[in-house]
């Protein structure tokens, strides 16, 4: 800032200390260590995806619409569907339909953002659908290939 000194008129400079910068990068660095490990116990390890023994395929729900809308898995073993929900605050589920319209399985209903998964099988070869049973108009194909 600039005064002017009463004695003389003039302005004059006062020169201020300036701020530690090293201090303020040490504090933040600290503070996003901090966060990050929030909630984490030492020796704790992340829960790891359920063991699975089979074939899968992942489906996405995104702005009320299945991707892909078709997906493709081997007959005769056991198999899974992930179904990663984009859809902040929207519910969603899917649902393994026979073509005669049967239900075989569902995946619990998730609120987005969130994952979740639908085992079944094994299958024989043929055309499923795969459906939101909140949404039915979300849609996708399943096809088993023998």
């Amino acid at each position: 800032p600039v005064h002017v000194r009463p004695d003389l008129g003039e302005p004059v400079m006062r020169l201020l200390p300036r701020p530690n910068r090293g201090a303020a990068v040490v504090v933040g660095v600290a503070l996003a260590l901090g966060i990050a490990l929030a909630g984490c116990a030492p020796g704790e390890a992340p829960t790891p995806l359920p063991s699975f023994s089979g074939a899968e395929a992942s489906l996405t729900a995104e702005n009320l619409v299945y991707a892909p809308l078709e997906v493709r898995l081997p007959a005769d073993t056991p198999l899974r569907v992930l179904l990663d929900n984009r859809d902040a605050g929207t519910p969603h589920d899917v649902a393994v339909r026979a073509a005669d319209g049967t239900t075989l399985a569902t995946s619990p209903v998730i609120n987005g953002i969130a994952t979740t998964e639908v085992r079944f099988g094994p299958l024989a070869a043929g055309t499923y659908r795969l459906v939101c049973t909140i949404h039915p108009a979300m849609a996708a194909v399943l096809v088993v290939d023998p």
